[in-house]
């Protein structure tokens, strides 16, 4: 009896068990908080480069003998996005122009699931989904 109560009142371990139990969770938080950080980098570029590519268009830099090559700025925004993409992603850019409203529209989408590092190791996080879209639009500059 005298054995039993000695070995309840023994607290030798406690903070191990505990640092045990809270590992799994920190280390969760720490992976969502990657995972976050990197898909907001990611829309933030996404952001920039979109911005960049319609400012071009809108000042005339894609401009071919007065005509918008859509393709040109298509390519131009790819080629920036290649500086970003660290894994691969499918970035899809669309630029168009609006000959009526004088406008200069550049779209670029991206899956979230392409924009994460896990590449599928991680379930829980792949089951978010959806596509990240940086859409911006620019009136022209007058001539």
């Amino acid at each position: 009896m005298r054995g039993i109560v000695a070995f309840l009142r023994d607290d030798r371990g406690s903070q191990s068990i505990e640092f045990v139990l809270w590992l799994p969770i920190i280390g969760a938080l720490l992976v969502i908080i990657s995972y976050a950080s990197i898909l907001y980098t990611a829309h933030t570029e996404m952001w920039n480069v979109a911005r960049d590519t319609a400012r071009r268009m809108t000042t005339g830099v894609f401009d071919v003998t007065g005509v918008l090559d859509q393709t040109a700025a298509e390519d131009y925004a790819q080629s920036q996005l290649r500086l970003y993409d660290l894994f691969g992603s499918g970035y899809v850019v669309v630029a168009t122009e609006d000959t009526v409203a004088s406008t200069m529209t550049v779209v670029i989408t991206l899956g979230v699931t392409d924009a994460s590092f896990d590449a599928g190791y991680f379930g829980a996080l792949t089951l978010v989904g959806g596509t990240m879209a940086a859409r911006v639009v620019m009136r022209a500059e007058p001539v």
